[in-house]
C-alpha cells in the first residue's frame, strides 16, 4: 500500500511554520499569543506568552531563558547566530 502525503524540509523557521496554519492577520502561532495590529509574522512561544504590538512580517520566538526577534526576509541569519553564540560560550541558550 502507498501513502501520499504532502512533504516540507523543515530546515528554516519559515518552513517550520507552513507546517502551521495561518491566523486571519496571516500570523502563523504556536503557543500564547496576544498581539495589537500584528500581520504576517510567526510566533513561537514555549512557557511563556508572548504580546506584540505593531508588528508585520516578524519572527517572535521565546521561550522562558531566551527570546529571537528578527524580520522574517532576514532568518537565514538565525544560523550566524547560532555560531556566534557558541563562540561567546552560550551553549545553554542553544
Amino acid at each position: 500500500m502507498r501513502a501520499y502525503f504532502d512533504w516540507d524540509d523543515i530546515g528554516s523557521i519559515d518552513a517550520l511554520a507552513k507546517t502551521i496554519e495561518a491566523d486571519p492577520d496571516g500570523n502563523r502561532v504556536q503557543g500564547r499569543h496576544i498581539g495589537i495590529n500584528t500581520t504576517n509574522s510567526i510566533i513561537f512561544g514555549k512557557d511563556i506568552a508572548i504580546c506584540t504590538i505593531d508588528l508585520d512580517n516578524m519572527i517572535v520566538a521565546g521561550t522562558k531563558d531566551e527570546v529571537l526577534v528578527c524580520p522574517r526576509d532576514k532568518s537565514q541569519k538565525i544560523k550566524m547566530l547560532v555560531d556566534k553564540l557558541k563562540q561567546q560560550g552560550h551553549e545553554d541558550l542553544l
